[in-house]
């Protein structure tokens, strides 16, 4: 039994210098997941103090230590969550565990044994950690689970085990022994894995808030190269509206206008607005937020339509001819603004190789291969040296003067791969190629 006393007085010296670690850690960095660390420490430390200091006592005493679980349960619970970004958190948690303690308070009153009265608890607590585990398990994605998150959750299942050895720990001191021996254990493999996890999920969230910050600068350097276009795709029909009133006026004016020349201006000027209202549209969409968009089965070719909104007017005014062969109907599953963003981009490139170049062009093409369809977007450049090439992936890379960012390509790429796809140069065309291949919808092979 000193044997085991001591190993508990270690594995308290442990989580104390844990609680002190991880709350200094907090308050330099004020971030949640050391906080989580934080209270799973102190709780550990109150468990383990009780269990302790109960030891030379009555059994009832023994008890107070199980007592602690709701909040030791709460703090696994939450570890869990902040490593697999998922709520975990399920009513019958609770209500099973006080339903425990009533049966545990009436087997007490019965007179039975501290290992029979005890071990209901024990039960429940291992099944409400088992469950987390598996629903842990369901709510990462597994192919991309990080090996900590694997350690984190193998730990917690020795604490769930080793939490079934408590009803045994005052009859047998072997069981004291070995029970006294795991916790330890658990106390410093947690010492270990639980700060790594912390650090690997702050490094995570800090890239995808960087990827984020990068896309959205992205998005607004496309926007901006094509403000001159759509201003003259707005000024446009603007004008054709401006002349037609004009129009109508000086025929008004003239008693007795010719009823087919005012509905004929009328329908002119209906058309041209609702062509203002579609640029609108799809500039709304294209501003939109990720978080504001959901997978959604489209046809390719109307999100293709929607980003030549933008386009076709600085092509015009660039004398760049611009090919469209968009084929069949494509229904895909995506996320059709960052679709849009990605086309967009192509083009916006296509449109700065070749612009000061004579008899310039850029072809859009869509085709089927099995199933997947396949977006080439060609211009009528040489194509790109090799040892530009192998870089044009890589962020902040860019051949262009300075408003050029390094951006669209790479995290254009990010975004399809995101949809199953894949963006790729093709080496094997004469002309400047770049492909983007997209999964078809199943509902729609």
């Amino acid at each position: 039994m000193q044997d085991s006393i001591l190993l508990s007085y270690v594995s308290l010296i442990t989580t104390a210098l844990m609680i002190l670690i991880s709350g200094l850690i907090y308050y330099c960095e004020k971030d949640k997941g050391q906080w989580i660390a934080f209270e799973y420490w102190v709780a550990a430390f109150v468990q383990i103090t009780l269990s302790v200091f109960a030891t030379n006592f009555d059994p009832i005493f023994m008890v107070t230590s199980l007592l602690i679980w709701p909040w030791r349960i709460r703090t696994l619970r939450r570890i869990l969550e902040n490593a697999v970004v998922s709520n975990l958190d399920k009513s019958w948690y609770m209500k099973a565990l006080f339903s425990s303690y009533l049966l545990m308070l009436i087997l007490y009153f019965s007179g039975l044994s501290f290992l029979i009265y005890t071990f209901p608890v024990s039960l429940m607590v291992f099944i409400i950690i088992l469950d987390m585990l598996v629903a842990s398990r369901h709510a990462g994605n597994e192919e991309k689970l990080a090996l900590i998150h694997l350690l984190l959750q193998i730990n917690i299942l020795i604490i769930a085990l080793h939490n079934l050895d408590y009803p045994f720990f005052r009859h047998y001191d072997l069981y004291s022994k070995l029970a006294s021996s795991v916790s330890l254990l658990t106390n410093i493999l947690m010492a270990i894995i639980l700060p790594a996890v912390v650090v690997y999920n702050l490094k995570t969230r800090r890239q995808i808030e960087l990827e984020e910050t990068l896309k959205n600068q992205s998005k607004l350097s496309t926007l901006g190269e094509m403000t001159a276009g759509i201003a003259h795709e707005i000024n446009n029909p603007l004008s054709v509206i401006i002349n037609r009133i004009e129009l109508l006026r000086m025929q008004i004016n003239k008693k007795n206008p010719p009823p087919e020349e005012v509905l004929k201006g009328l329908d002119q000027i209906e058309i041209t607005t609702k062509r203002i209202i579609d640029i609108i549209k799809s500039l709304k969409k294209l501003s939109k937020t990720e978080k504001e968009e959901f997978f959604k089965t489209v046809n390719l070719k109307d999100v293709i339509e929607e980003t030549l909104t933008f386009c076709r007017d600085r092509f015009r005014l660039g004398n760049i001819e611009l090919r469209i062969e968009l084929g069949e109907d494509f229904f895909v599953s995506c996320r059709p603004v960052q679709i849009s963003q990605i086309f967009l981009n192509l083009l916006n490139n296509s449109f700065d190789a070749v612009r000061s170049t004579e008899n310039a062009w850029v072809e859009m093409t869509t085709v089927r291969v099995d199933n997947m369809v396949k977006v080439s977007v060609k211009d009528s450049g040489p194509g790109i040296p090799p040892e530009i090439r192998k870089n044009i992936m890589t962020l902040f890379f860019t051949t262009k003067d300075v408003d050029g960012t390094g951006l669209g390509l790479p995290l254009s790429r990010k975004m399809i791969e995101e949809h199953g796809g894949k963006l790729y140069y093709d080496e094997t065309q004469s002309n400047t190629t770049f492909v983007v291949e997209i999964p078809l919808s199943v509902t729609h092979h």
